[in-house]
């Protein structure tokens, strides 16, 4: 990507910077970042934005500041998904941390999965967020994946309006599951935020981003996806796309 001038962020390398590229910055029972860590990529990554982009991400220092959040700690009530494969004897149970606004937030929520259709309103934690996994099930239960408390998972296609920001940018993230908690937090300073994952979408990205006319087009990836099944990054046609 950087011989075809596509532009990249490696959140590693921001990780290590900051210094929070740590084992503790990860679950222990699964692949997936925390959403500690999580939030603190969101920070990064709207400050990335605003300095090369100008993106005007509105009241950055007060959104990207974790004191304005209410964070929960469920102490032994996750295992991930390899955990769940082990089992909880061999991996033990790990903490889980949620983070959603103290303030005022307004939210519908659209998603749409392989068999039917999800929405939700209202604030950020009862819209963007799917906090019956935090309550509900078993912690072997593989559809009860506290991980996936942010936007149900991972649907094909996901909308999100956020009605405290109408004039907002409207952005498309082309992403794995690592961008889902911090699209939902990135989704604070923004109008519209649109989530496909290739992996499970079955309509064509191209007349996505041909109809919805968005302002950003953001393409999120973890290395374990580096597949033709997530996106073929090699082809001329995907190179034109990012473009």
């Amino acid at each position: 990507m950087r011989n075809n001038q596509v532009d990249t962020l490696d959140f590693r390398e921001v990780m290590k910077e900051n210094g929070t590229y740590t084992q503790d910055s990860f679950y222990q029972t699964d692949h997936h970042w925390k959403v500690q860590t999580a939030f603190n990529a969101f920070k990064s990554f709207a400050d990335v934005v605003d300095e090369k982009y100008n993106f005007q991400f509105p009241n950055k220092a007060y959104y990207t500041d974790i004191n304005n959040y209410n964070q929960i700690i469920y102490k032994n009530s996750y295992l991930g998904s390899m955990g769940r494969k082990e089992g909880i004897l061999y991996s033990g149970a790990e903490d889980f941390d949620f983070i959603y606004p103290k303030f005022d937030t307004n939210y519908f929520f659209y998603a749409q999965g392989n068999n039917d259709a999800i929405t939700a309103n209202g604030r950020f934690e009862q819209s963007v967020c799917f906090t019956s996994m935090l309550s509900d099930g078993d912690i072997y239960d593989t559809e009860c994946d506290k991980y996936f408390t942010y936007m149900d998972g991972n649907p094909g296609f996901a909308e999100i309006t956020n009605f405290d920001h109408p004039d907002g940018k409207k952005v498309l993230f082309i992403k794995d599951s690592l961008m889902v908690p911090v699209a939902s937090f990135f989704s604070l300073g923004c109008s519209k935020v649109y989530m496909i994952d290739p992996r499970y979408y079955g309509g064509n990205i191209q007349d996505v981003i041909d109809q919805y006319h968005f302002d950003d087009i953001f393409v999120s990836f973890s290395p374990q996806n580096l597949t033709t099944d997530f996106f073929t990054f090699y082809s001329d046609d995907s190179l034109q796309a990012a473009h």
